[in-house]
């Protein structure tokens, strides 16, 4: 008898419900969070990127000699700015945090053939391309809850129409 009447007021009782509850929602909440702040993240490390990159072809099309570049295409000639742009693109992760690393950046240029409507000579076109890797900063605590997230690679690339200083 004594035993049944425990195990009846036992069954009764609900102080602590809460702090169960609250213990079977917390996991499911902190993965919503990190998910939620990893995604945004990504995004803003990337949308940088991509406008590092933006800038750095910008400056390349500024920089060129139009002259030098479409009748023969040097083989080293964006060498020297591809490590540049390299360090450009270091610096303003510097500025912006750890987002992201730059694995690579290459540049290249390329002249299409000139279009008898619309222009007379050859226009060269240079296009930049950087190999990013954005790494997660909650990967290994979402990597707890069944998988592994180190990072993304990505690569970003923007072209621009050479028209020199």
């Amino acid at each position: 008898m004594r035993l049944a009447s425990l195990l009846r007021r036992f069954l009764r009782r609900d102080r602590g419900a809460a702090l169960v509850e609250f213990a079977l929602i917390l996991p499911t909440a902190l993965v919503i969070f990190a998910v939620m702040f990893e995604s945004g993240r990504m995004m803003f490390a990337y949308q940088t990127a991509v406008s590092g990159v933006r800038d750095a072809a910008r400056y390349a099309a500024r920089a060129a000699d139009p002259a030098s570049v479409c009748p023969t295409l040097a083989s080293g000639y964006w060498t020297t700015f591809a490590t540049e742009a390299q360090t450009n693109l270091a610096q303003i992760i510097g500025r912006d945090g750890s987002l992201f690393t730059v694995q690579s950046v290459e540049v290249t240029s390329a002249c299409p053939t000139p279009s008898v409507t619309l222009r007379e000579t050859n226009v060269g076109v240079v296009t930049v391309t950087a190999t990013v890797r954005i790494d997660f900063l909650f990967g290994p605590v979402l990597g707890l809850f069944g998988g592994s997230l180190s990072g993304v690679t990505a690569r970003v690339n923007d072209q621009a129409r050479i028209f020199g200083t």
